[in-house]
């Protein structure tokens, strides 16, 4: 249904108007209606929530996902892949890059007065040296070793952080009793893709989140406020409660799939899919029918009562029709289908009638491909994802760089790039603090990653030890724990080198 909208309409003449607010979020005032539930700590809030209209009810949807093979291919595939990427958390080093530019501006000018014996110049080169000493307990007074004490600050500072990480990850892979990782990320693609969004529940205990979990898919909506506001609150409707619940941020994290700016819920991408759906799941349930043999009857046999008086002109006799019980079972007889598709009648006259239908068998088949392919679309995957595709003239290394590009631009990549999102800000800050980055290994080139760090070598971002502990590797003396300058001649690539990237 086509509408448009006019001065007549309800948001323009509604008397509730709000003069003062600015930022209109609906495109009708009626979509909000008023309801009441408890808050955190028990408290009755009343809000405005916009009733959600969906044409699948949330069993409906969890129905499509079970018995139509397309779907399940597609969701149980996200689900395996986003559950077994292997993820990294790593802390940031902005705190620490500013502390090394910092201490490298002081060794600056300690170095332009080392020669200098004035008072003042002495004075401020031991003010300079208490200053590095409190980060650099071991360097000398004339801060001759500042490289070397410098490099083995980052070393420690490096396992003190991977210490963290450690407990971070470990927190991260029981999030609730009974509940690994891999299970809540199943749950949360599965909410994502059938439901079109994902409720995250933070527990929390002394402060601090102890557990967390996703809550029933298609149970929590967004508040909303016809005026644009900073507050953003949900609310979980199950039938059978009597009070809904209200959360904020502190307690919930929301993720939807295909947000709108007009609705409080995002739309759902099975509603795409219904009819087609619907389509592929009769034609699966003719073909069960027909797997043993049975079909519909090709012949009939017509069956009439003829007439014991004949015609009145007497040359030929008259048939009479069937009663229409009679006639009725006939039908019902006629579109049974039997094993063997042969049926028989008995009566006085029987005239045999051709009931072979064009064989569409060929269209319907490429009608189901084309389903799978519809469904594929829906949810952003590509033929090769879902084997509609071969690459048998296609080289390893071209379908590996190809199936890495769908997985960062269409595939799984933007749902990653979601659960990061809820992790990264939603859920560890409020337990480990600021400072800590959650990533996906969506793809590895080892080969580009050596590379990376050649340059940062020759460039003086790295040493060579550190390049050498980076792959595990036994580090050298301590000469080789100097950034190389950018006039030295740069070693090839033998086995004398230190680097030596070839064994890395």
């Amino acid at each position: 249904m086509i509408t448009q909208y006019s001065n007549e309409s309800q948001l323009g003449s509604h008397p509730v108007q709000d003069k003062n607010k600015r930022g209109i979020t609906v495109y009708s005032i009626s979509q909000i209606q008023q309801m009441t539930g408890r808050g955190e700590k028990g408290e009755l809030l009343t809000w405005g929530f916009e009733q959600p209209y969906f044409y699948l009810t949330i069993e409906q949807r969890i129905q499509m996902f079970r018995l139509s093979s397309p779907v399940l291919g597609v969701v149980s595939s996200r689900m395996n892949r986003l559950s077994g990427l292997p993820f990294n958390i790593t802390s940031e080093k902005k705190k620490e890059d500013e502390i090394v530019e910092e201490l490298k501006m002081s060794a600056e000018l300690y170095n332009e007065y080392r020669d200098s014996l004035a008072i003042g110049h002495l004075g401020m080169k031991a003010k300079i040296y208490r200053k590095m000493l409190s980060v650099l307990p071991d360097i000398k007074p004339d801060i001759s070793n500042f490289q070397t004490a410098l490099l083995r600050w980052k070393r420690r500072l490096k396992r003190i952080s991977q210490n963290q990480c450690d407990e971070v990850t470990n927190w991260l892979m029981e999030p609730n009793a009974g509940v690994d990782w891999s299970s809540f990320v199943k749950k949360w693609v599965f909410d994502m893709s059938i439901h079109g969004a994902a409720a995250i529940y933070k527990q929390e205990m002394n402060g601090r989140i102890e557990n967390f979990d996703v809550l029933p898919g298609g149970s929590v909506y967004r508040i909303k406020s016809p005026y644009f506001t900073g507050l953003n609150g949900y609310v979980q409707v199950v039938p059978g409660f009597i009070e809904p619940q209200l959360f904020f941020s502190n307690e919930l994290i929301y993720s939807e799939y295909l947000p709108t700016s007009c609705r409080n819920h995002g739309m759902i991408p099975l509603e795409a899919l219904i009819n087609k759906i619907a389509e592929s799941l009769f034609f699966d349930d003719l073909m069960a029918q027909s797997s043993d043999g049975t079909r519909l009857p090709e012949k009939m046999i017509i069956v009439t009562e003829a007439n014991p008086f004949g015609s009145m002109d007497g040359t030929q006799d008259r048939d009479l029709p069937l009663d229409k019980p009679e006639q009725k079972r006939l039908e019902e007889k006629i579109n049974q289908p039997i094993k063997g598709g042969v049926m028989t009648f008995t009566g006085n006259t029987a005239t045999v009638v051709d009931l072979s239908r064009a064989d569409t068998m060929s269209n319907q088949m490429q009608r189901q491909k084309d389903i799978r392919e519809e469904v594929a679309l829906v949810f952003n995957m590509s033929n090769m994802e879902v084997n509609l595709t071969g690459s048998g003239d296609v080289s390893g290394r071209a379908t590996a760089e190809v199936q890495q590009e769908i997985d960062q631009g269409k595939g799984i990549g933007p749902i990653a790039v979601s659960l990061k999102n809820a992790i990264e800000r939603g859920l560890l800050p409020f337990r480990f603090g600021c400072g800590f980055k959650f990533e996906f290994e969506l793809s590895k080139n080892e080969q580009e990653e050596k590379q990376l760090d050649l340059l940062m070598l020759q460039t003086g971002e790295l040493t060579k030890n550190e390049v050498r502990e980076k792959y595990n590797k036994a580090t050298f003396g301590p000469e080789y724990d100097k950034p190389d300058g950018t006039g030295n001649q740069q070693p090839g690539a033998g086995q004398m080198n230190p680097l030596y990237t070839s064994q890395i």
